[in-house]
């Protein structure tokens, strides 16, 4: 389907001499109005088959649409959506969808609601998307569709995780994956495996979502499916970023992306660049980060994404915090923060909250600081995420040993560094050794500091992260407190206690 020129007001306005020979011709049959409308639906189906124009398709659906012939401009839809969704024609889908929805029924009518569904899920609204779902799948259980129950449960599993509602996701991924085995079908298989490693990654299941995430990749290329084996490769590309494998990391996402941009689909090249800009993000590349959030960024304010704008806001907040920048972080996160708060995204509020926690304790706001923390974790308890307990724990921590409680620091850290382990964040786990050594430090044991601190540099070294140079600052802040002889005896007892 060609996009060629797009429309302005005048998409379903018939060509002067289109209207003019339909006029002359229904005169001389004395046709109705509606054959008239059907003559001239079928005009402009016959010349897509000449021009291959989605705008002549579309025309042929107006008057489809007018004649009252409900399933054949419904057809048309379906055939359309998609193309209209790859190229940022989000309202006039939503429109076309729900003009559907409102003219046909029983399974069809479920096949539209779902494609609906799908758009304001694309969107963010999470709770617009689930309430049609579920209509699907109720529609789908009286008809005895298996197949499209299973697409339903599938929606509704991606939604839970979406919200945090792990228990539910891994509930409803079983209820889908039987049905879907039952039938034998393939492609569909390899999506649930794909979104059942997400879930086992969100549980800090890091073995299992790499073994979930390979079956998934395996049968996507057996079966040629292009974009599904663009997702397999992102999936991985994020665990081997979340286990410090960078370099791993950004050749699964190039990899990715450059399948996306091969199908022409526009908002997962956005999340590719967004999970590049990350990565740069990750190893300092500053104005690398910016580039690349700022690209994504666009693309997703075309598309009307607005979950992918405030992912992009957020990243840009922390990349302007950690450049000095703090009116302009403030407000970044501030804008992130309302468009999650309105799209009902509670991991993604309390990721929010966690920044301007961090930001208030950067400018030494410390009620304000504990008061965002303590909200970001009570949010991320209620979600089952693991990860975000973790950092509100340390971040909880910081402060308390800001304040000189270094028994509450001590504990705090100690619960954050056990959730990391569990979890395989190592680049988390060097970040709370770090702190940990910190607390040591200050109370002058300067032999557990220093082992530490050489825990957490060669963590960061491992993973080739910019912040190694802050270890090996505290390193040789501690080689001056202890004396050059008493140091170089601490380093051969460390060594000897890890047996290096």
């Amino acid at each position: 389907m060609a996009k060629q020129d797009e429309p302005g007001r005048e998409l379903y306005s018939i060509h002067t001499l289109v209207k003019d020979f339909a006029r002359d011709e229904a005169e001389k049959e004395g046709l109705e109005r509606k054959e008239l409308l059907i003559r001239a639906a079928r005009h402009y189906e016959n010349l897509v088959e000449t021009t291959g124009s989605l705008w002549d398709l579309l025309k042929a659906r107006g008057y489809y649409y007018q004649a009252e012939e409900w399933e054949r401009a419904d057809d048309i839809v379906n055939a359309a959506y998609d193309y209209l969704i790859r190229w940022g024609q989000i309202e006039l889908a939503m429109n076309l969808l729900d003009q559907s929805t409102k003219t046909i029924s029983g399974t069809r009518k479920a096949v539209a609601l779902g494609n609906l569904a799908t758009v304001y899920q694309s969107l963010g609204d999470l709770g617009t998307a689930s309430k049609l779902y579920n209509e699907v799948k109720e529609v789908f259980e009286e008809a005895g569709d298996k197949r499209n129950v299973s697409v339903a449960l599938h929606q509704l599993d991606m939604l839970a995780q979406a919200t945090g509602e792990i228990g539910e996701a891994r509930r409803l991924y079983g209820e889908s994956m039987k049905i879907t085995q039952e039938l034998g079908d393939k492609s569909d298989v390899a999506k649930l495996l794909g979104q059942l490693g997400n879930v086992a990654y969100l549980q800090g299941e890091i073995g299992e979502a790499r073994r979930l995430y390979g079956e998934s990749l395996k049968i996507a290329q057996e079966l040629g499916g292009k974009s599904d084996v663009a997702k397999s490769l992102h999936q991985l590309g994020m665990l081997a970023q979340a286990t410090g494998e960078i370099e791993e990391a950004r050749r699964l996402y190039g990899e990715s992306m450059k399948i996306k941009q091969e199908l022409g689909d526009k908002s997962d090249v956005a999340k590719s660049l967004h999970m590049l800009g990350m990565l740069a993000q990750a190893t300092g590349e500053i104005e690398e980060a910016r580039r690349l959030y700022g690209e994504s960024l666009k693309i997703d304010q075309e598309l009307g994404n607005k979950s992918g704008v405030a992912s992009s806001l957020h990243q840009l907040g922390w990349l302007a915090q950690a450049t000095g920048e703090i009116g302009e972080a403030r407000r970044l996160y501030g804008e992130s923060l309302k468009i999650k708060q309105e799209l009902g995204d509670k991991g993604g509020v309390a990721s929010s909250l966690h920044r301007l926690g961090i930001l208030a304790q950067d400018t030494g706001e410390i009620v304000e600081a504990r008061r965002l923390y303590d909200e970001s974790l009570e949010i991320a308890q209620e979600l089952g995420d693991k990860s975000g307990v973790a950092s509100s724990l340390h971040q909880l921590g910081m402060l308390a040993q800001d304040m000189g409680e270094i028994g509450e620091a001590r504990r705090l850290y100690g619960e954050s560094l056990k959730i990391k382990q569990e979890l395989g964040d190592r680049r988390g786990i060097a970040e709370t050794f770090g702190q940990l050594g910190r607390v040591d430090e200050e109370e002058e044991d300067y032999f557990s500091a220093l082992d530490k601190y050489l825990l957490a540099l060669s963590i960061l070294k491992e993973l080739n992260d910019p912040r190694s140079g802050l270890a090996e600052s505290d390193i040789s802040r501690l080689r001056e407190k202890m004396g050059e002889e008493v140091f170089e005896k601490a380093l051969e007892d460390i060594g000897r206690t890890h047996g290096a």
